[in-house]
């Protein structure tokens, strides 16, 4: 049981790490302004 607790810390770290790292997409980018508005 200790055994999957570690790994479930791990892996939980490793996310959130992940997470940090990445810059957010910005799916709208290049979209006409109207695009923009039906898209959201």
């Amino acid at each position: 049981m200790n055994e999957l607790q570690l790994v479930i810390e791990l892996k939980r770290e490793l996310l959130s790490r992940e997470n940090y790292s990445r810059a957010p997409i910005n799916y709208s980018e290049g979209m006409a302004e109207d695009q923009k508005d039906r898209y959201i």
